[in-house]
């Protein structure tokens, strides 16, 4: 989505995408673009400084650099889980690296101690044994690169654990679980 923008402040360029601000100056001829992942602002006559400008999640997400995260301990299975978070506004959370594996389990050990409790992710096997994915906002999917699995893990228990799970109790390792279990979960919404 893009629009022009012809002598407003960047506080009326939150009508166009998600971001807030509070005092800058009239601009002239900016062009705002944006997608889902990335911002850019761009002129034509003079240096623009993006200070100030944050991710505004949905409410009862917290922000954390720029993705927004909400632990629900609804007891749901992993299907019921993925159709909550579209509900409020985001998807089952998904663990790109170590960094964001460390911000989704301080929340839960904030909210939990050291309790043993389990949380839904977005990631499966269910496409191809053993190939676990994330399933993606919107439908789509992709290889999971980064894990954590629990040591023997994923073990497919009775040929039928599919689904991945965050264990507490593990501290924060990774889990394969049927998707029927009733779990909490987590949504993100980027």
């Amino acid at each position: 989505m893009c629009a022009y923008v012809l002598r407003r402040s960047i506080r009326d360029i939150s009508l166009y995408g998600n971001i807030t601000s509070h005092h800058f100056p009239l601009l002239i001829n900016v062009k705002v673009c944006y997608s889902v992942y990335k911002i850019c602002l761009r002129h034509d006559t003079f240096l623009f400084f993006t200070l100030g400008l944050s991710i505004t999640c949905p409410e009862g997400f917290e922000n954390h650099n720029s993705r927004c995260y909400k632990v629900l301990d609804v007891p749901s299975s992993w299907a019921e889980a993925k159709v909550y978070c579209s509900v409020i506004g985001g998807d089952l959370a998904i663990i790109d690296d170590a960094n964001e594996h460390g911000i989704i389990t301080g929340i839960i050990q904030r909210l939990h101690g050291s309790n043993d409790v389990h949380h839904w992710l977005d990631g499966s096997d269910v496409l191809a044994e053993n190939e676990w994915r994330w399933m993606g906002h919107h439908g789509g999917s992709k290889p999971i690169t980064y894990t954590k699995w629990n040591p023997g893990q994923p073990d497919n228990t009775d040929s039928a654990e599919h689904f991945l799970e965050l264990s507490n109790f593990w501290h924060g390792a990774f889990n394969d679980m049927r998707g029927d279990v009733r779990r909490g979960f987590v949504c993100e919404a980027r």
